[in-house]
């Protein structure tokens, strides 16, 4: 940011300058001035090359000031608004389509990917990863989360006998170039921790992220009132199969696309029920993970993948988990949940 110096000498116009991501550089100052307060914009420069010359006049070790850099990267990484907007499709299926699935996909292979539109997965052996995951989801006795098209999870993720939790909060965007095609785009922030419940970390990241005051209809919400409140819906257990498509471009070299496609046998369920009262579900998701503008390559996967012979009932579904589960279990919510 800076002031701009007129002709006169005077200094009374803000200056703002916005480095994007192609190179150019924006001003928008007198956006921002015409606005007025109630517009901000947040932004924040990371140059590797100037904290790595701090560190070392702080006389750290080499492999100290790596590890430093390192974490930063993965920090600075993790902020990028792209990796806060997911961008995803879903589709229902049966039993028998999902394991289709599970037989075809390995044989998307770089060596094949010609016969597949140029679509190949990332690791040949192994394409897929088994995982089991728990999701708690919680909102208020009167749906506020759900009716303001936002949720609430945590994660619990079992991976080679250990256990992690991921706490979630997803949003609606305002974008209105999804939900037509079948993609839809939505705010989503995460916290890893090491423990499930609502601690100080994870109400912090609450308050950070949702208006606590107008969804729980409490003035500043005390930590007491925000646990009193947020209560466990709906658990959902997930064996998911998970893996990596990548494709490669005419020319056979390899292309920026980059997506996650999870093959999900799910249990809906109360908090606390028996296994047998759960409600068996079977879904595969897909989701964009390189930049937005590939979402046309995510739309040409998707509709290869459902052209292959064994895939015919893939049918586009728009209904979060979160809201399959209210239907399942007969949980009158509000229906307009996509989150």
């Amino acid at each position: 940011t800076g002031r701009d110096d007129g002709d006169d000498g005077s200094s009374d116009k803000n200056v703002i300058w916005i480095l994007q991501e192609n190179g150019t550089v924006q001003d928008v100052g007198n956006l921002s001035h015409v606005l007025g307060d109630e517009f901000h914009k947040s932004y924040l420069y990371y140059s590797r090359p100037i904290f790595q010359m701090e560190l070392e006049r702080e006389g750290l070790s080499s492999e100290i000031i790596n590890e430093i850099l390192t974490e930063a990267g993965k920090m600075m990484d993790s902020v990028h608004p792209r990796h806060m907007i997911e961008i995803e499709e879903k589709y229902s299926c049966t039993a028998e389509t999902l394991e289709r699935m599970i037989q075809l996909l390995p044989t998307f292979t770089r060596e094949t990917c010609a016969k597949h539109e140029g679509f190949y997965m990332k690791t040949e052996k192994d394409a897929l990863q088994s995982l089991q995951q728990e999701d708690t989801y919680y909102d208020t006795k009167d749906f506020a989360l759900q009716k303001a098209n936002c949720s609430f999870r945590c994660r619990k993720a079992c991976k080679d006998g250990s256990n992690g939790y991921v706490f979630t909060i997803k949003r609606p965007t305002d974008s209105k170039n999804f939900g037509e095609n079948e993609q839809f785009a939505r705010f989503e922030f995460e916290l890893r921790t090491r423990m499930g419940d609502l601690n100080e970390e994870v109400l912090s990241f609450l308050r950070s992220h949702l208006d606590l005051t107008e969804l729980l209809g409490t003035s500043s919400p005390t930590d007491a009132q925000i646990r009193e409140k947020l209560i466990p819906i709906i658990t959902i257990k997930n064996i998911r199969n998970k893996g990596t498509v990548l494709r490669c471009t005419d020319d056979g070299n390899s292309s920026s696309f980059e997506a996650e496609i999870c093959l999900d046998q799910v249990l809906y369920n109360r908090p606390g029920a028996p296994e047998e009262d759960g409600k068996p579900d079977w879904q595969l998701e897909l989701e964009l993970k390189s930049d937005y503008l590939d979402r046309v390559l995510l739309k040409k996967f998707s509709t290869y993948l459902r052209e292959q012979e064994g895939l015919e009932t893939l049918s586009p579904e728009s209904t979060s988990k979160y809201q399959k589960a209210h239907q399942f279990l007969g949980i009158k919510g509000d229906s307009k949940d996509k989150t």
